[in-house]
């Protein structure tokens, strides 16, 4: 197994990803269907599939979100099997397989939600021509695909223009707008926004506790609860793509909740309770929203409130992350007014673990 250095990212897509999985789907079914033994004549960017081509381990892998396409390679030939490229092009032959273990847990149970996962796609480049080879997919359908039914996997042979050498052909893996492109013949890779992915992730950070304002004179909050849970730091979350070079997602799982709301007049007056009937939030890392909110729950009309918030995070952002939650409350019982509003405040501090290495 070769070890990989990073890769350059190259966003984007390619035009003629749709053309390449048409004739990728042609190449399969042919093959499936028992054609004839008798020698075909492969045209550049042609795509086959050649069971048993190639033989040994992989030789590079690249890592996505969720999981991780495993390479081997055989040296280009004019002629595999039966099958022989047209006149001025040459056969490469790649083992192709997808796995889905090899990928940071942290990072993977935040792609593999069902429908957040994006396509896995493959290509190579010759002499600065790409050959684009199709999908390659998780076979137990959490991965969303393209909605083609053909996944890419075991040997397949693409017919490319002249006799390139390995050293001349570069595998590209796109994930989600993001390219890693990396050397056939010995991994090698430059730096980009999925270099996380190939660094050990770190413990999760929490529980942390908010500090909470005092509640208004003459008010008492019964059950409160505020803290974040289980803090990580991860290159990519689903909706919100990858992280800015340089840069991280700081994902801050969010508890508040509150179980009553009483006043506590004078001793000559009723002591009134209060349902919450609604709430509104603002939140903020250094002054700045978060980027999305992930598996948001309320429940007792905003009484309890989770949800996995994600901040852009650099080297030098603030980590006070600040909190101010209203609620709307109803009288139950009680000589108060029928209707009010709890103002909330709190703070927390995020470790400083979860800021991007370096």
């Amino acid at each position: 197994m070769v070890d990989q250095h990073e890769t350059r990212a190259l966003r984007g897509t390619s035009p003629a990803r749709a053309a390449a999985a048409a004739t990728l789907a042609a190449g399969l079914a042919l093959a499936g269907a028992g054609c004839s033994p008798d020698e075909q004549t492969i045209a550049a960017g042609t795509v086959v599939a050649a069971p048993g081509v190639v033989d040994g381990d992989a030789s590079v892998t690249v890592r996505v979100p969720t999981g991780a396409v495993r390479l081997g390679v055989a040296d280009p030939a004019d002629a595999v099997g039966s099958d022989r490229a047209a006149d001025g092009a040459s056969l490469l032959a790649l083992e192709v397989a997808f796995d889905r273990s090899a990928v940071r847990s942290d990072v993977a149970d935040l792609a593999r939600v069902p429908g957040a996962g994006s396509p896995v796609e493959l290509a190579v480049e010759v002499a600065g021509e790409r050959y684009d080879l199709g999908t390659v997919g998780d076979p137990d359908g959490a991965v969303a695909d393209d909605g083609s039914d053909e996944r890419l996997g075991g040997d397949v042979l693409v017919a490319v223009e002249g006799a390139p050498d390995l050293d001349d052909v570069t595998v590209v893996v796109g994930y989600d707008g993001l390219d890693q492109r990396v050397a056939l013949v010995d991994g090698a890779r430059e730096p980009g926004p999925a270099d996380p992915l190939y660094v050990a992730e770190r413990e999760p950070r929490g529980p942390v506790t908010c500090d909470v304002d005092p509640a208004p004179r003459g008010v008492e909050v019964e059950g409160l609860a505020c803290r974040a849970e289980r803090m990580v730091s991860v290159p990519y979350v689903p909706g919100a793509g990858w992280a800015a070079e340089g840069n991280t997602w700081a994902v801050v799982p969010l508890v508040v909740s509150v179980t009553g709301v009483t006043t506590a007049p004078p001793a000559t007056a009723d002591r009134g309770a209060y349902t919450v009937t609604g709430a509104d939030q603002s939140v903020a890392l250094g002054g700045a929203p978060p980027v999305t909110e992930l598996d948001v729950t309320e429940t007792g009309d905003g009484a309890s409130y989770t949800s996995r918030l994600v901040f852009s995070l650099g080297a030098d952002t603030p980590l006070d992350l600040d909190l101010r939650r209203t609620y709307a409350l109803r009288a139950d019982s009680g000589a108060v007014p029928a209707r009010r509003e709890l103002v909330l405040d709190a703070a927390l501090r995020l470790p400083a673990t979860l800021r991007p290495p370096g």
